[in-house]
């Protein structure tokens, strides 16, 4: 579902409270029945009016990594607000958080300078709420492969790879509007040589520390179509592409 902003957390903001109010949190978060009390009274106090601001609630948690040195327990938790490197379209600032437990997921984010909100309320488990609830609030299409992926900016060649059972490097997905296809890269083409070193023997580390190029913003790759049985040498530079159609 979608709603404006305000509408969206004084959604959220009231869910929590059912939450407080119908299951008494003492077991799960330490809550003492008195603190559930002053919770409820808090929202109720502070959500009525419909330009409610943000709130970060905190709750004493006794979970942890005791066993890390210096780590120990979480301690007084609030809930975070995170980017996840998603694609910030542009006149959006986009921020979200997500949780869920066992077939129970929730997703909300919120769009800062347009001032919207979307929340994503699941119980399946074959798809990913937060991967649905980022492409409707980035106001992108949703497809099929947005139900688990959703998009992301980022600096590279624009492919994936991976080893045959020959042990020979090939591409196994090439990314949309990416340097590598825009090159014409298309899966299934065996990567000969990388800056005219073979790749035959080497493994998937070798291989990703010679697409490095040493720092270099360009790489040469040899490529063979097994169809086709044609060799073409292509010299890809790094850009920015998205990581979801």
């Amino acid at each position: 579902m979608t709603m404006n902003i305000s509408t969206t957390i004084r959604f959220v903001c009231f869910t929590i409270l059912l939450l407080a109010t119908q299951f008494r949190a003492a077991a799960q978060n330490s809550f003492t029945d008195a603190e559930a009390d002053g919770i409820k009274a808090f929202l109720l106090d502070n959500f009525r009016q419909t330009n409610a601001c943000m709130v970060i609630g905190l709750f004493k948690d006794s979970r942890g990594l005791s066993g890390m040195p210096g780590f120990g327990v979480f301690g007084r938790t609030g809930m975070d607000w995170v980017d996840r490197a998603a694609y910030q379209p542009s006149g959006m600032e986009l921020l979200a958080h997500a949780g869920g437990a066992g077939s129970y997921h929730t997703w909300v984010g919120f769009d800062k300078k347009q001032r919207r909100g979307v929340v994503v309320l699941t119980t399946a488990n074959d798809v990913s709420g937060e991967a649905i609830g980022w492409t409707l609030l980035q106001r992108r299409p949703l497809k099929r492969e947005n139900a688990n992926e959703f998009a992301k900016e980022i600096v590279g060649l624009g492919f994936e790879y991976g080893l045959d059972k020959k042990t020979q490097l090939f591409v196994t997905k090439v990314y949309p509007q990416s340097p590598a296809s825009q090159a014409g890269l298309s899966a299934g083409l065996i990567i000969q040589k990388i800056e005219n070193v073979p790749t035959a023997g080497k493994t998937l580390d070798e291989c990703g520390v010679l697409l490095g190029a040493n720092g270099s913003p360009k790489v040469r790759l040899e490529l063979v179509n097994p169809e086709r049985k044609e060799t073409n040498t292509v010299e890809l530079t790094r850009g920015k592409f998205l990581t979801s159609g």
